[in-house]
């Protein structure tokens, strides 16, 4: 189910609006540099700015979303009331009905995630056994993506108005899980794109594994839409996020160098 609403909703993610034209009303025209758009703070999100202040966060080491492409590369979420945003709500609702407690749990599992949280879900998977002290160079760089990740995130969230959660839309949609200590947009989800690239560097390990890895992955960032905190269509602007993080990351030497001690700390294990 999941790739298939993905699949449809990426063909949709520009549709048409009740006056006929394509792309988002949500759209914001910005003075560009290097192909991204600063942050915007929409009305909808000032109102809760004082409640929802984003932490500073540290400098990046591989990758600073001033290096990417952004703009170009993520397309606008699906206009309120079109045919696209009207899926989404319906996906979101039947999920409501149909989840089950372990898709919760699994869910609340990955809900604070970090480089171990992943690999403990992932490893298992593979045939791995995952332990801490195997693994160490791995966590570092995974969790490092991670730190860059928050800036790109960031940056992606506030390239298009505020988008407020799908419980925010619908009283009669209850989210599994909290929203998370910070108000932030719900296009694109953070999680979701730190995900793909966590799954593309891996991939790049253990090719062997590629289809496991995109498997589970694709599943984690799933449960992200099973637990309401987002919109199928969410997910699709993350991967195109991800798909332009994950080159720039390869395009760094001290990246690739790094990534390189995983291949060796995956055979030894």
């Amino acid at each position: 189910m999941a790739a298939l609403c993905l699949a449809c909703l990426a063909g949709c993610a520009a549709d048409k609006g009740a006056d006929g034209r394509t792309g988002s009303p949500h759209a914001i025209n910005y003075s560009v540099v290097s192909g991204l758009a600063p942050n915007s703070i929409s009305a909808t999100k000032k109102a809760s700015a004082a409640d929802s202040a984003l932490p500073q966060l540290p400098p990046p080491l591989y990758v600073s979303p001033s290096s990417l492409q952004l703009l170009a590369e993520l397309p606008p979420y699906p206009v309120e009331g079109s045919s696209a945003d009207t899926v989404d709500l319906l996906v979101v609702r039947a999920l409501q009905s149909s989840r089950k407690v372990e898709d919760v749990r699994e869910a609340e599992l990955l809900a604070a995630l970090n480089a171990r949280v992943f690999l403990s879900y992932l490893l298992p998977k593979l045939g791995y056994t995952f332990d801490d002290a195997k693994y160490v160079k791995s966590i570092r760089l995974l969790d490092q993506i991670q730190s860059d990740m928050r800036g790109i995130n960031r940056a992606a969230n506030g390239i298009y108005e505020f988008r407020a959660r799908p419980a925010a839309r619908a009283d009669d949609i209850q989210p599994a899980l909290p929203p998370g200590r910070f108000l932030t947009s719900s296009y694109p989800s953070a999680n979701a794109s730190t995900l793909y690239v966590w799954a593309g560097v891996l991939s790049e390990v253990l090719p062997a594994h590629r289809q496991a890895i995109n498997e589970a992955t694709n599943r984690a960032a799933w449960l992200r839409v099973v637990s309401g905190l987002h919109f199928p269509s969410d997910l699709v602007g993350s991967h195109k996020v991800s798909l332009e993080a994950l080159r720039a990351f390869n395009s760094v030497p001290a990246f690739r160098m790094n990534r390189a001690q995983l291949d060796a700390e995956f055979k030894m294990h």
